[in-house]
């Protein structure tokens, strides 16, 4: 039934690396030194039809990653378009969701297309559950047990993922936590807003000016093709548009009660 979870869990298909108590990053599956990442600053999206949040929140929960001062990503919106256009989309599922392939549990999933032997990003798309959760662009007081989930912070948090984060091994499992921590609460809209921990992720991958960074320091007399070397990990299938890519499920969002009292194994 929609909305009849108090509190998720956000739990990542893929694994992580990076020192604990820092952001997390993805990798390709050829090595832990191919960070996922965007070969250009200007990276264009579009919004399906029907998608029901509010254009400018989707625009916002992308923009937050582009203000920071040490980092020059650029997102370019391109409008909305019909579905299965080849763009980078944000979309989302109202009947079928588990019929996609999709955790019967996730709130919101990132999916991509990469070149394994640059860890190079091609394609993305962000859906949404719509099918199982309820959704408000949350701009009122919410409590009293309402069980709705803010766009704004979930498409703030896929979009982390969509540039290549993982979630952050920083936080406490409340509203203060940064914005690419494992857990949301329902009403929770403070993760529209990135905390240093997502900030120093952000500009670790893309600093102003400089090629994309690797999320692993290179170890010492260590052989590699390229001297361009990104780094953290990724588990991928082979995708069938883009030949000599690898699909990633990125993220994200497989949302566990906490009332049950377990968290279940990562899919």
């Amino acid at each position: 039934m929609k909305g009849a979870v108090a509190g998720l869990v956000l739990l990542a298909f893929a694994g992580w690396a990076q020192e604990a108590g820092a952001y997390q990053c993805k990798h390709s599956e050829d090595s832990e030194y191919l960070t996922l990442h965007w070969p250009e600053r200007r990276i264009e999206y579009a919004v399906e039809q029907g998608f029901e949040a509010p254009y400018p929140v989707v625009q916002a929960a992308f923009a937050s990653w582009a203000v920071e001062p040490c980092t020059d990503l650029i997102f370019l919106p391109m409008g909305e378009v019909a579905p299965g256009s080849e763009l980078n989309l944000v979309g989302a599922i109202r009947e079928g969701w588990q019929d996609a392939g999709y955790d019967p549990v996730a709130v919101a999933v990132t999916s991509t297309f990469y070149e394994p032997s640059t860890g190079q990003l091609r394609r993305a798309r962000i859906t949404v559950n719509d099918e199982d959760y309820d959704f408000i662009d949350l701009t009122r007081e919410c409590g009293g047990g309402e069980q709705v989930y803010d766009y704004g912070a979930v498409l703030t948090h896929e979009a982390g993922h969509f540039i290549g984060l993982d979630h952050t091994s920083v936080g406490a499992g409340d509203k203060n936590d940064p914005t690419m921590a494992p857990t949301v609460d329902p009403c929770d809209r403070e993760k529209r807003t990135l905390a240093p921990d997502d900030v120093a992720g952000l500009c670790r991958i893309y600093p102003t000016g400089e090629p994309a960074q690797t999320c692993l320091s290179l170890p010492i007399q260590a052989r590699y093709v390229s001297s361009q070397a990104f780094g953290c990990r990724a588990n991928g299938v082979p995708g069938p548009a883009w030949p000599g890519l690898v699909f990633l499920t990125l993220g994200i969002g497989l949302l566990r009660s906490r009332t049950c009292g377990r968290v279940r194994e990562r899919g």
